[in-house]
This record gives structure tokens, sequence and C-alpha cells, in this order.
């Protein structure tokens, strides 16, 4: 059986932009970790295709400038194929095209994230992004089981 891939993604340089790497150390630390594969990156590229497209399902865990800091965003998303696979905008939907355009798969996938409140230099996330840390990994620990991933 295929496992569920978790990518988060930021700069850990930047404070709560550094989320994504955030919650791949909190998943480590816990046991519930059983048929989930974890990786954390400075941004999205082409190489992610590769091990996305053997997935079961993928997790795409970011900061979210737009919305309310603290506040839990997630949604389904799919490959979206009119997106340029070669800047810095690379997209959880262009990483979802390229899986199923060079290996004929495309996975089950959610984006989820926290609202951002700080964006400077520096590290460590802010209060307010940490004090949602506990109910974020609880929702991808709910979404990479098996009964979301039918």
């Amino acid at each position: 059986m295929r496992n569920t891939l978790i990518i988060g993604y930021g700069s850990p340089l930047h404070r709560d932009d550094g989320l994504g790497w955030r919650v791949v150390e909190e998943l480590e630390r816990t046991s519930a970790t059983d048929g989930i594969s974890l990786l954390a990156c400075h941004q999205l590229t082409p190489e992610l295709a590769n091990p996305v497209s053997v997935a079961q399902s993928v997790i795409f865990v970011d900061a979210v400038a737009d919305i309310k800091p603290g506040e839990i965003f997630f949604q389904k998303i799919g490959p979206e194929s009119d997106v340029d696979c070669f800047s810095h905008k690379f997209t959880p939907a262009a990483v979802l095209a390229l899986a199923s355009e060079l290996y004929g798969a495309c996975p089950n996938a959610w984006m989820i994230g926290v609202g951002g409140e700080s964006f400077e230099i520096g590290e460590g996330l802010s209060a307010t992004v940490t004090g949602s840390l506990p109910a974020l990994v609880a929702k991808i620990l709910e979404l990479s089981s098996s009964k979301h991933n039918a």
C-alpha cells in the first residue's frame, strides 16, 4: 500500500514562513506516523513530482499570508497544467500536474496551513502560529488517515 507524503515547505529564516518545517519536526516526534513519509524543503520544485507520483496521498503544508493569523486553512487540490514549472511560484497544483504528466499518477492531495503573523527575517514561529500547531498537526493526521484517502 502506498503511503501519505507530507511536504512542509517555506523558509525557517522568515519566522512564520518556517511553518512547514516546524510541522515536519512535530510529526517526526509523534508515534502516529506509520505509513507517512515526511519531507521539508525551502520551496516546491519539479523534482518533487517523482515522490508525489508514488504516494497514495499528499499533504502540502505552508504558512498563508492572506488569512487571519493563527487561522487554519485547508482544501483538497488537484493538478493545474497551465502553470510555470520553473519559477519561484511553483505551486502544489503544478507539482501534481507534473507527476501526472511525467509518471501517470496523481494522488489525492490537500493544501493545509496557518495564517502567518510575521514573515520578517528571524527564526522561530510567532506565538500565534505556535499556538495553532497542535490543531494543525491533528488535522494533518486526520487527513492522512486511510478513511480520507479512499
